[in-house]
């Protein structure tokens, strides 16, 4: 577990699996600039994730340190660009995973290769060893 110690308390690391409905339908371009935002406000936390969009179905993988993951993700749940924000898995974590991706695409024409995200896409919550399996099909086919 990385630890870092302030003053105050330990910081721990940790990492989500959300997902969500988008309330329009999104064009590549949007996609485009959440990515461009979210690779922009990330790199300045310490944020990194990979981002699927396909069919108006978001599902997104976000770690970094506790507090700053935790507030980020109330500013997302919040967004009105999509609904339905449900965390499927929440954990401790002791590195990234996404270390070169502040915020990776996991693109749709590779998506035949993660059968895990569209497996549990719909689901409400899901298991570690899913969520593992979730992160290793994303890292495989990340883009920049």
């Amino acid at each position: 577990m990385v630890l870092i110690k302030s003053k105050k308390k330990e910081i721990e690391m940790k990492f989500i699996i959300y997902t969500s409905k988008a309330t329009e339908n999104m064009t590549s371009k949007d996609i485009s600039d959440i990515l461009l935002k979210a690779r922009r406000n990330n790199q300045s936390m310490g944020i990194t994730g990979a981002l699927f969009y396909n069919d108006g179905m978001f599902l997104q993988i976000l770690e970094g340190f506790d507090e700053i993951i935790d507030g980020l993700v109330a500013t997302i749940s919040e967004d009105n660009r999509h609904n339905d924000f449900k965390i499927l898995f929440e954990g401790a974590k002791d590195n990234s995973d996404f270390t070169d991706w502040s915020m990776g695409e996991i693109p749709i024409d590779s998506i035949e290769l993660a059968p895990s995200i569209l497996s549990n896409i719909n689901k409400d919550k899901i298991d570690l060893a899913t969520a593992q399996k979730i992160i290793d099909e994303a890292k495989a086919i990340c883009s920049n």
